[in-house]
């Protein structure tokens, strides 16, 4: 009877031990502390473009832990109130030059002394980070800096943006390109480019960039290859060498600036002197006078119904393939002073409005060639073609709220900006996983603005707080 009184007991004892360590659990699950809250916050869910009300983000180290309602109380060392405003993800800048930071575009130093790291790191900072884009796309530059900057891309840190690389610039021999800019690699032969694929993959370069210096067997090369290697390219098809519809058909998924669709459309030697005679120009004296007449090449194919069916059809078929296209539309806004910030192919000499001879007549043509640019923006966007902020400039930070704001005041939606400006980049670069969205899991990359551009598309200007790997960064 004894030994059966001490079973019992025994048992007894347990069931009250487990039940006490069960609570214990359960005390200590609510007492969680988090590393950083952001509290009361309108969260822009950029998977289904819809806002989520009165939610509090929790995050650990550089990543999301977890996103609960805004009632509910919580732990964590450090906070930030919220107050009812907006949380979006950081943007993404899926086209810029290191070169163009670092030098002019086209030079620039021959290695990234160790010396000089930080102080490149800051400038990227400074240029993005402020502005609120967290990840950037370098899109080739000079191979002797590849060894420096796969260090940056595999040890991100909260004080300078996600930097991810492709390399140089890939570009076929070409006889009338003896001294190419610094930030393109010659590749001599299809073989060659097979070559240069494996040599970046063991280098874990996960990106290609393929220049429209590129012919089409180094081209088919290089995308065969890079498919095996699970590498992802992304193409600047123009000046006649190749075409956007012969690169998809290689399986050419991401392609750069929407104007590149102009050499797809028409011959560009044919068609330079037709449009210089229409327009009453002289010959192109600089960068900004390039993109100023790339505006007016928009208006040249809509006054031109054969044109515009091939572009119409070139537009469908991109649509139907899913492909993405970066936008660089600032930079043409610039040249028509239409932008909200001057940015052009060249920072040299550094100036704040495009430097062309027009007349008045004629910029007001330019003007309206703008627009019809933008009308044709939006119609490839209606037609499925993705399209992903890609700034091509120096100072991107500001050249993409530039975007962003020209976007909403040619008729995109809110929830179609904030999307082309996070998510659509990401998943161009496969990095969905972590970036592009606020979800548990993810980075925590985020922007909170002290005014919600939903109410007014002119507070996407406004003053934010920006959190890069679940830290706040403070600009210099």
């Amino acid at each position: 009877m004894k030994k059966i009184l001490f079973i019992l007991s025994m048992v007894s004892l347990l069931l009250i031990n487990s039940c006490s360590q069960r609570t214990l659990m359960s005390t200590n699950d609510s007492k969680k502390v988090y590393e950083l809250a952001v509290k009361n916050v309108q969260i822009f869910d950029s998977q289904t473009k819809t806002i989520l009300e009165n939610k509090t983000i929790l995050i650990n180290a550089d990543t999301i832990a977890s996103i609960v309602d805004s009632s509910r109380k919580v732990n964590a060392l450090h906070s930030i109130e919220g107050n009812g405003r907006l949380v979006t993800p950081g943007f993404i800048d899926t086209h810029v030059h290191l070169l163009l930071i670092y030098g002019d575009g086209d030079k620039g130093p021959e290695f990234i002394e160790k010396d000089s790291v930080e102080r490149y790191q800051k400038q990227l900072a400074e240029q993005y980070l402020k502005y609120g884009t967290t990840t950037i796309l370098d899109m080739g530059q000079p191979e002797r800096w590849i060894k420096e900057t796969l260090k940056w891309q595999n040890n991100p840190s909260p004080e300078f943006p996600n930097l991810f690389i492709t390399g140089g610039a890939l570009i076929s021999d070409l006889s009338w390109d003896k001294n190419p800019p610094m930030q393109h690699t010659k590749i001599r032969s299809p073989e060659a480019g097979k070559m240069k694929v494996d040599e970046y993959a063991n280098l874990d370069i996960e990106y290609l960039k393929l220049y429209w210096k590129l012919e089409h067997e180094e081209m088919k090369a290089i995308v065969d290859e890079a498919r095996k290697q699970d590498m992802t390219c992304f193409a600047h098809i123009d000046q006649n060498i190749s075409s956007i519809p012969s690169a998809m058909q290689l399986g050419v998924k991401n392609f750069e600036h929407f104007f590149t669709l102009i050499a797809s459309t028409l011959n560009l030697r044919e068609n330079w002197g037709s449009l210089n005679k229409k327009y009453g120009l002289g010959d192109t004296k600089n960068d900004d006078e390039y993109a100023a007449k790339l505006v007016l090449f928009f208006q040249f194919i809509k006054e031109n119904p054969e044109l515009e069916n091939k572009w119409m059809t070139i537009i469908d078929d991109m649509g139907a393939h899913g492909v993405s296209i970066s936008t660089t539309l600032n930079i043409l806004a610039s040249a028509s002073e239409k932008a909200h910030y001057f940015s052009s192919f060249s920072p040299i000499p550094m100036r704040d409005s495009p430097n062309i001879s027009f007349t008045e007549k004629q910029k007001i043509q330019l003007k309206d060639a703008f627009d019809t640019f933008m009308d044709y923006l939006k119609i490839a966007h209606t037609k499925n073609v993705k399209l992903r902020i890609g700034t091509d400039c120096r100072n991107g930070g500001q050249a993409m709220l530039s975007e962003l704001m020209l976007l909403a005041e040619y008729g995109f939606s809110m929830e179609d900006i904030l999307k082309i400006a996070t998510l659509n980049g990401a998943e161009a670069m496969h990095i969905e996983k972590n970036f592009g969205a606020i979800a548990t899991g993810k980075k925590a990359d985020l922007i909170l603005f002290s005014k919600n551009p939903f109410e007014n598309y002119r507070n996407l200007m406004s003053e934010k707080l920006v959190i890069k790997g679940g830290k706040v960064y403070e600009s210099n």
